[in-house]
């Protein structure tokens, strides 16, 4: 695949990396040091609590995303004026998009937290608290989505990792100072957490009002633009909604049949799932703004060699990261956590939603370039429509008496099928060969997954606790994935790019 700006991707890919490396480490560290101040319990009723405004927090994500395709557009365009009014009128969407999303959590997720989820009697007040701070967060996250996206599109990201990297800190930070309060911790950690995102979304603004000219315009009420923007964010929220109401519907079924521990176990998961798809998705994060240009421009042909080797470098790239977790998941989990700390179902909740995470991965050069054409009104209904259905699917197998490793069996079997839904609604966008696409993405993705669930068998439990024996092993597993991905999977440009973006 051949970029035009392709030094520029290799830079802002190394400035990603950096900022995933950091924050992934940070972030792992500071989860240990949350889950002993907070205990089990309460790190559970956190995230669950958390996780009913996580059923919206699919707006911010999409929103960027969405804001982010008008914004490269008006890039290729260099008309400064048109470009101020779009984003005025994106900050007044998010007006209106807050506003919706506050009425609906207010009603919808105060009678979940007080009726539905089971929460300790002596937990309540705090669990409202958190549910309180977790709103105000997220309407910062809201207006903050603006901003990070102006900044991705004008490819800034030595600024956007430099600021990831302190808000991991101040987390940090936070997870420390927790220790120092004897009661209402979990009141206290709230708290701060709600200062901390106040500061990162101060950051964001300033850093746009000092760099770009068009974030000075604060808000604009055209009508066209205000219409076509809801409309396209809407379209895109439904598809963005299925996919975290998945995630976050999965956590309160898990919640409903089998209690909070194991929303620990799962909530401990997604840290490590985070963790490595984070840095897959900073490395296609670099090339996002490249591919909504290309295809801006008409392009056609360089936007699928784009999909391809994007789509293939995820799948090697998540797989390599992930080789640790199933050599040695439970050494890990107890240099990590402490054994003592480690919930039920960690260990099998890990390896599974890696493999959900290493199929999710070649979908997104896919939906960049659909999102960048426009038609996204059908594929988001049929692909919201399909991903739900997970969650009744579940909902059956856990009523039949099936474990809660049922929900994952039924997460990865719709991951693949997911992955050829969305491949046929390229097909409308822009002319290619299926075939190729299969053959390349599609069964190495299959591929890649089933090698992961057979490092998991070869190696024995015997080997748990010998950390200089599970060091040599994941070295040479690294080593020989490495060598066989390069040599037979990557062809002469792709091995080119691989090295372009080390030499950078």
């Amino acid at each position: 695949m051949e970029f035009n700006k392709a030094a520029g991707v290799a830079k802002n890919t190394l400035y990603l990396y950096v900022r995933m490396f950091v924050t992934m480490c940070v972030s792992i560290y500071t989860s240990r040091i949350i889950l002993q101040s907070l205990g089990v319990e309460d790190y559970g009723l956190y995230n669950v609590v958390g996780g009913v405004v996580g059923l919206m927090n699919f707006f911010i994500n999409a929103l960027s995303f969405s804001y982010q395709r008008f914004f490269c557009i008006e890039l290729t365009k260099n008309s400064n004026k048109e470009f101020k009014q779009i984003f005025g009128t994106a900050l007044t969407v998010s007006v209106l998009w807050s506003v919706i999303i506050i009425l609906i959590l207010e009603t919808g997720g105060y009678w979940l937290i007080n009726h539905k989820i089971i929460i300790p009697t002596e937990k309540m007040w705090q669990a409202n608290a958190i549910f309180q701070f977790s709103i105000l967060s997220f309407i910062l996250g809201l207006f903050q989505s603006v901003y990070s996206a102006l900044i991705i599109s004008n490819e800034r990201m030595s600024f956007f990792a430099l600021l990831s990297i302190l808000e991991a800190v101040i987390k940090l930070s936070i997870a420390f100072l927790i220790g120092i309060f004897t009661s209402e911790r979990l009141f206290f950690y709230g708290v701060l957490m709600l200062g901390a995102h106040l500061l990162v979304f101060c950051g964001y603004m300033g850093y746009c009002l000092k760099n770009f000219s068009e974030s000075k315009v604060f808000f604009c009420y055209k009508r066209e633009y205000i219409k076509q923007i809801f409309g396209f964010c809407s379209w895109t929220l439904i598809g963005t909604f299925s996919n975290v109401l998945q995630t976050q519907g999965g956590s309160i079924l898990l919640n409903v049949f089998f209690g909070p521990i194991v929303n620990a176990a799962r909530a401990i998961s997604f840290q490590i799932y985070t963790a490595v798809i984070t840095l897959t998705r900073g490395f296609q994060t670099a090339f996002s703004p490249t591919m909504l240009k290309t295809y801006e421009q008409g392009d056609h042909e360089s936007s699928f060699r784009q999909i391809i080797t994007t789509s293939k470098i995820s799948i090697y790239l998540t797989f390599l990261l992930s080789v640790p977790f199933f050599v040695s998941t439970d050494l890990i989990l107890n240099l990590w956590l402490g054994a003592e700390n480690v919930p039920k179902y960690t260990v099998q909740f890990i390896r599974m939603i890696i493999v959900i995470g290493l199929l999710e991965t070649v979908s997104t050069p896919v939906v960049n370039v659909i999102y960048a054409s426009g038609k996204i009104k059908s594929f988001q209904i049929v692909i919201g429509c399909f991903t739900l259905l997970v969650l009744p699917i579940s909902y059956i197998f856990f009523k039949i008496g099936m474990g809660p490793e049922g929900l994952y069996y039924v997460t990865i079997s719709f991951a693949l099928i997911s992955i050829l839904i969305r491949v046929l609604f390229l097909k409308s966008c822009m002319f290619f060969k299926l075939y190729e696409y299969i053959k390349n993405i599609f069964g190495q993705a299959v591929l890649f997954s089933l090698l992961l669930f057979v490092i998991n068998f070869v190696f024995p439990i015997e080997w748990e606790s010998n950390i200089i024996l599970n060091i040599l092993t994941i070295c040479v597993v690294e080593i020989l994935s490495f060598s066989l991905i390069y040599f037979l999977f990557l062809n002469k440009q792709e091995r080119n790019l691989i090295k372009k973006l080390i030499k950078r």
